[in-house]
């Protein structure tokens, strides 16, 4: 009985599918629930997942993928909107200690960037490169 209590106790807290998850090959789905899309070669990934019983999460994403798959799939599923260049500047991210190097090396001014109205989301685009990178966090 006491058992039973305790699994559910720490299911229920994401304790089991909690931490920090550096380049993981199941980082995306530990997001998105669901299996990367075949149009997506994941570069670099970083994960932090809280063991809370609420879904909070902060992730780092470097990927390679054709900008009609970047329009099709994650700006339309995310419904971001592309900044203008005097927005750009304001772009902020939650916990720069925590900002692993290789996310977004360049300065600010490098990158086309979207983001999410209704949450943390952002999406950058080296503009030289065209490699992305995408940030989400929430508590």
């Amino acid at each position: 009985m006491l058992i039973s209590i305790l699994f559910i106790s720490l299911s229920s807290c994401n304790y089991f599918d909690s931490g920090v998850s550096i380049d993981d090959p199941k980082s995306w789905d530990k997001l998105f629930y669901e299996e990367v899309p075949s149009e997506v070669n994941i570069i670099h990934s970083y994960l932090w997942k809280s063991s809370h019983f609420t879904y909070e999460i902060v992730t780092y994403f470097e990927i390679e993928a054709s900008k009609e798959f970047i329009d099709g799939y994650i700006i339309k599923k995310f419904d971001l909107r592309e900044l203008g260049p005097s927005e750009n500047t304001k772009v902020t991210f939650f916990d720069n200690d925590m900002r692993p190097e290789w996310f977004v090396p360049k300065s600010i001014d490098n990158y086309v960037i979207w983001e999410a109205e209704k949450f943390e989301f952002k999406l950058l685009m080296d503009k030289g490169s065209k490699q992305f990178f995408f940030y989400m966090y929430q508590f």
